[in-house]
């Protein structure tokens, strides 16, 4: 993590809970369980991040095995915070019109000041997320050589804005990866991929 934050707790207090009616609690990371909803096709390898309101959540996976997860402190809530700060406007109305608005990440919104200071900050978000990648996976020790191109998956609400998907893969080409990607996209379904995925993974693990 970039970030400091305690969930150890919580998951002993869920397993806790779940073992009193039976059953065994098995904590999995979020873009792990987009790993096994999403990569199936390519025997459970690739890397996927799941980009929800408060963190990003990175896990890259090898023939099903988990090699790298981390989690990163900026996601949805950080756009909202950087475009209020650049307007001057609460974060509740950055993020109201963020969600029903209509931008396009990288490009000025022709009427509205807040919509354009959300796609900038966007590209702040992403850049700083493809920043983290490369020295994470740099620094990564463990990391396997990959014999082929892997995939990149993306799933969560904050992934769904226009542009996203281009904007990242452009941004990726011009990193130094220890690995070649082979394609970015959107899981088949970014919402609920994660579900899925843990369903997925209580047949596997």
């Amino acid at each position: 993590k970039d970030d400091d934050f305690n969930v150890l707790y919580h998951e002993d207090c869920m397993k806790q809970d779940l073992a009193s009616l039976g059953y065994t609690a098995l904590a999995l990371n979020e873009a792990e369980a987009i790993c096994y909803s999403e990569l199936e096709d390519v025997d459970f390898t690739g890397i996927a991040s799941s980009w929800g309101a408060g963190c990003v959540n990175v896990c890259v996976m090898s023939s099903g095995e988990a090699i790298i997860k981390f989690s990163l402190a900026k996601s949805g809530d950080a756009v909202d915070r950087m475009a209020a700060a650049a307007t001057g406007e609460p974060d509740s109305v950055v993020q109201f019109d963020k969600e029903h608005g209509d931008f396009v990440i990288g490009q000025e919104h022709p009427t509205s000041r807040i919509l354009t200071a959300v796609s900038l900050s966007y590209i702040r978000l992403i850049d700083y997320f493809i920043k983290n990648l490369e020295l994470k996976l740099n620094r990564a020790a463990d990391l396997p050589k990959f014999p082929n191109p892997i995939p990149l998956v993306v799933a969560g609400g904050t992934s769904l804005a226009k542009g996203f998907i281009p904007y990242l893969e452009a941004g990726l080409q011009q990193c130094q990866l220890p690995l070649k990607i082979s394609s970015v996209r959107h899981a088949s379904d970014p919402l609920h991929s994660v579900a899925r995925g843990c369903l997925v993974a209580s047949a596997l693990l």
